[in-house]
């Protein structure tokens, strides 16, 4: 019988030899890939780091430099308006006279001194004492008479001729531009516009909403807020556009009006003072309801002049009593005798007196506190015919009203 041989090989040196082998391969891969060139990291192919980088140099640059404040090149009654690249909104109901307003406004910009019109308060601000130059766009106007009708008050307000040609006056018209294709057009000219005027331009838009083709559509929206929003930080352009409210309410028209107004600089809110019954009175309101650079909720008051088919400043008298029309709780003949009972027996601090005229005229405290201003300092009558004058007085931080007399006004017979 043969002798056969012992395998060698056993189950351990088998494991040994595995781990060898991976070993060996792990050190190869290890060396292949060290050797390898290093793969730099692919950008997206329309990458935006060099806009980023350019903006973030700039920013540190004008940061190095003495902050100076932002100054406005329109003021009303002294205060700051409006200010070189921004955008800023008009808005108001239909009929409200808010293309009036524009209209004015565009008059100031193109002034060579003071408009010969009732300006409302609106100038040229002295600390930015440069040239500019108005594009003016309308969207709803008729071209046969409307728009040449506008364009002919502003020049003449402005102090021009109609007949004179006003180089620094540009006006164009998107009528006959289908609605969807008027984005297109808009940014066609502006580009065109840009490239041909050197001073600053004030670009007066009315109305907005038209320059889209859905003024309730997000990217359509969007579209138009980021196209002014990129022209004011690239060029020497400031925009006031003009907009309808959503019918019943004071929020500029559609997601075009939200987001415009989220851009927006100013926006100044043009209205009626309504009466109770909601009928308009004479009066008009600029009320200022976002200011970026000043205290919000300024108002001022205009009227429309039949005559002269121009904004006129409205009386003070006149104001009053618009107001009164539209007041539905507390009128002056009711709060009149209940003011008479609260301060018979003397002065009153504010709070106890507006306490006592809410219980008593079922109105909120902020309504009474608003009457007791008004008639602060007016003369009401008593039950016995004598007149009386209400008072207010200041005592550190609180204020305290009473009755004095009034003095005798009537002519001994």
């Amino acid at each position: 019988m043969s002798n056969k041989r012992k395998s060698a090989t056993t189950p351990e040196l088998l494991h040994t030899i595995g781990q060898a082998v991976q070993h060996e391969q792990e050190m190869e891969t290890h060396v292949h890939r060290e050797s390898a060139p290093k793969r730099e990291k692919q950008r997206p192919p329309h990458s935006h780091l060099a806009t980023i980088l350019a903006g973030e140099k700039r920013i540190g640059e004008l940061a190095k430099q003495p902050i100076i404040g932002v100054l406005p090149f329109i003021r009303q009654y002294e205060e700051p308006i409006f200010f070189s690249r921004s955008i800023n909104l008009l808005q108001g109901q239909t009929g409200a006279h808010k293309s009036r307003v524009g209209e004015l406004i565009s008059a100031v910009v193109i002034a060579q001194d003071a408009p010969i019109c009732d300006n409302l308060g609106f100038v040229r601000s002295r600390e930015l004492p440069q040239e500019y130059t108005l594009v003016y766009v309308d969207t709803e106007r008729n071209l046969a008479s409307e728009s040449p009708a506008a364009v002919q008050r502003i020049k003449e307000w402005a102090g021009y001729n109609r007949v004179d040609t006003v180089p620094h006056f540009r006006f164009i018209s998107l009528q006959g531009i289908a609605r969807a294709e008027r984005f297109d057009a808009l940014t066609e000219f502006l580009e065109y516009a840009r490239g041909t005027i050197q001073t600053h331009i004030v670009v007066v838009i009315d109305v907005l909403s038209d320059c889209v083709n859905d003024f309730n559509d997000p990217k359509d929206s969007l579209l138009l807020s980021d196209l002014l929003n990129q022209a004011i930080n690239t060029f020497d352009v400031t925009f006031i556009g003009i907009i309808h409210e959503n019918p019943g309410t004071t929020k500029a028209r559609g997601h075009l009006g939200t987001e415009i107004s989220n851009k927006s600089s100013t926006v100044v809110q043009v209205g009626y003072i309504k009466q109770a019954s909601g009928e308009a009175t004479e009066v008009i309101e600029l009320r200022y309801i976002k200011r970026r650079h000043g205290k919000r909720n300024l108002v001022t008051h205009a009227r429309f002049d039949e005559a002269t088919k121009q904004l006129v400043k409205a009386t003070p008298q006149a104001v009053k009593e618009a107001r009164s029309q539209r007041q539905r709780v507390a009128t002056q003949d009711m709060i009149q005798p209940a003011l008479l009972k609260a301060l018979a027996n003397g002065p009153l601090e504010q709070g106890k007196l507006v306490a006592q005229l809410c219980d008593e005229l079922k109105a909120s405290g902020r309504t009474m506190r608003e009457r007791l201003k008004e008639l602060d300092g007016s003369t009401l009558s008593n039950e016995g015919g004598q007149s009386i004058r209400l008072r207010s007085t200041k005592d550190g931080r609180s204020t305290r009203y009473q009755l004095t007399s009034a003095p005798n006004t009537t002519t001994p017979e």
